[in-house]
């Protein structure tokens, strides 16, 4: 299937938007509100932004993400992706809540196509995700990304599995970064998460313009990726 969860969290940080949890503890560093911050932009309606991926496996792709609307509850976004982890086209919506300036995600939907056909595939969390930072970003802030339940359904079923727990950091803040498509200005942030497999870290390099990810490194027991935008039109 072209979107699983995995797809669906890199794609929520890739623009990185966005109830109060009971229960859930989000451990932020208390000292953030002295801390030196930035506002990121929401991403681009009608933009277009094109990455390249690849992977120690010799896998290689290119995939293009095109936001139609955003909004602080809201977001809509296209994307096609070309190349070894296979072709489709797909539309992604998410509904989301800003929490102490963390990302909180309540449910997202994928639908489009993909190799084996037409999919449609929704994820709901309970309770609701926190991840990423949103628009406010401060240097050193520090969070918890709880373990929560994710109920991805689709035409062949449902099920249920819990999320990798972890830590975030804002490691740097107007770090400049050159890739394909050129230099900027981002804020660069860590989450360490703990799986089955072992421990499992990204980091995120995200354009305080753009509001979306320029630079992403993935490495996990056997797994090292890395994603960088290469266009922006």
């Amino acid at each position: 299937m072209f979107t699983d969860i995995r797809v669906v969290h890199r794609a929520f940080a890739a623009f990185a938007v966005i109830a109060c949890l009971a229960g859930t503890a989000y451990a932020a560093n208390q000292s953030a509100a002295a801390a030196d911050c930035v506002t990121v932009s929401a991403p681009h309606p009608g933009v277009t932004y094109t990455y390249s991926y690849t992977d120690n496996s010799g896998g290689a792709s290119t995939y293009t993400n095109q936001w139609e609307a955003f909004t602080s509850t809201a977001s809509r976004m296209r994307l096609t992706q070309s190349g070894s982890r296979g072709t489709g086209a797909s539309v992604y919506q998410g509904s989301h809540r800003i929490v102490d300036d963390l990302i909180v995600l309540e449910r997202s939907e994928s639908t489009g196509t993909d190799p084996s056909g037409p999919f449609s595939t929704t994820v709901t969390y309970s309770p609701p995700l926190p991840g990423d930072p949103a628009t406010r970003v401060c240097l050193d802030r520090a969070w918890t990304i709880p373990s929560v339940s994710a109920t991805n359904a689709s035409g062949r079923g449902s099920f249920t599995v819990r999320t990798e727990p972890g830590t975030g950091r804002v490691m740097g803040i107007r770090e400049s970064v050159t890739v394909p498509a050129g230099t900027f200005q981002t804020v660069h942030y860590t989450k360490i998460l703990s799986s089955a497999r072992g421990r499992i870290v990204d980091d995120y390099w995200k354009s305080i313009e753009h509001g979306v990810t320029v630079k992403h490194s993935y490495t996990a027991p056997g797994a090292v990726s890395t994603e960088v935008l290469t266009a922006v039109r």
